[in-house]
């Protein structure tokens, strides 16, 4: 069955994700731009099953698959790192507590897992540390703690290249930096990033990155998913640098800057999720919303006395091959950031904040 998004939020065919506005800055490969309505426009309509276990959920929960359960973090009980079984979504399992101890941790922003290894490393958001840990039978074992602090930086992202090297997306007062690190915190490469190259911009200024990033399955190429910026770039590790090999904007982006800054238009759309990986495939999680209905909600949380209401609509699949190609869209009936993609390459698993926080499966149709 199909279902057309604009109808969903009534809205016209507008540009998606906080989308900038009057520049090409696409390379001279990627000048066909897809089309809004091929992405958003229709989408076949995907029901899930919910996992009878309770899985208690938050905004920085990052899921793996492992052949003893699902690896991820979250607080539960003043622990951050949990196995959770696949068939019910029950916890089994926790560690890393929370404190200032050298197993302990104060606040875990960001995850990779390495399968090869079955090493999951965890990033905190504090002390700019990263611990790593493996499953052993029913636990949960701590292994190893680097300090891989950047001074004057918030660590706001982190992927391990393997055990030794380490990718750190910094966040800056006046800029963003991608950082290839080893364990003992020696900068192997490093790069200012801009969202956009164009003269007019004061990058300074600019500080809606929000992007999500994952490492392709043989840990050789970085891919990075902008989502207020609508694009997706390339990043070959090689020789121990950063090496860009492709970029692609979904849609022309449209510039209007005052004073350097970049200013968002009420019909520009938002939108909120992660990526996930495959040999073959790109999925980009996407929870659009127009910046005017952003704005309404906000206002009326405010009045409410509500800081941070949730956007509970439902949350979109974007499936691209590792060219950058757009494939096809799934519309989910539940709202989630982030999705665990099982060894077939079919089988989904989200959690599910709009119905209760829990995991969903879902089954993807053979691409």
């Amino acid at each position: 069955m199909k279902r057309n998004y604009y109808k969903l939020i009534g809205v016209l065919p507008v540009v998606v994700l906080l989308l900038l506005a009057g520049c090409n800055t696409a390379p001279a490969d990627s000048i066909s731009y897809l089309n809004p309505e091929v992405v958003y426009g229709e989408a076949d309509t995907l029901k899930g099953e919910p996992l009878p276990g309770r899985y208690l959920t938050r905004d920085f929960f990052a899921g793996y698959f492992t052949p003893n359960g699902f690896l991820g973090t979250m607080e539960i009980n003043k622990k951050f790192v949990h196995l959770a079984d696949t068939l019910t979504g029950t916890v089994i399992t926790s560690a890393g507590n929370l404190g200032r101890g050298p197993k302990e941790l104060l606040s875990a922003i960001h995850t990779d897992y390495i399968p090869q290894t079955g090493v999951l490393y965890v990033a905190d958001m504090y002390t700019q540390n990263v611990t790593s840990f493996t499953v052993r039978q029913d636990s949960i074992v701590t292994l190893n703690r680097y300090n891989l602090n950047r001074p004057g930086s918030f660590m706001a992202q982190m992927l391990a290249v393997n055990d030794s090297t380490f990718i750190l997306f910094v966040a800056r007062s006046s800029s963003h930096v991608l950082y290839l690190v080893t364990r003992e915190n020696k900068v192997l490469d490093s790069l200012d990033y801009h969202v956009l190259e164009d003269s007019r911009l004061d990058h300074s200024k600019v500080k809606a990155i929000n992007l999500s990033m994952q490492m392709t399955p043989d840990r050789k190429n970085l891919i990075v998913y902008s989502e207020s910026y609508n694009y997706l770039r390339n990043y070959e590790i090689r020789d121990n640098k950063f090496v860009l090999t492709k970029e692609r904007m979904f849609f022309e982006p449209k510039l209007n800057i005052n004073g350097g800054r970049v200013r968002f238009r009420n019909e520009h759309m938002t939108s909120g999720g992660d990526i996930f990986v495959t040999k073959d495939y790109i999925y980009l999680v996407s929870n659009p919303e127009s910046v005017k209905s952003a704005r309404q909600r906000y206002k009326e949380a405010q009045q409410e006395g509500i800081m941070t209401p949730e956007l509970m609509n439902d949350s979109y699949i974007l499936v691209f091959d590792r060219d950058f190609n757009f494939i096809t869209g799934y519309l989910c009936d539940g709202h989630f950031n982030w999705i665990i993609i099982m060894p077939d390459g079919k089988t989904v698993y989200a959690a599910d904040y709009k119905n209760e926080p829990s995991l969903r499966k879902y089954i993807l149709p053979d691409l």
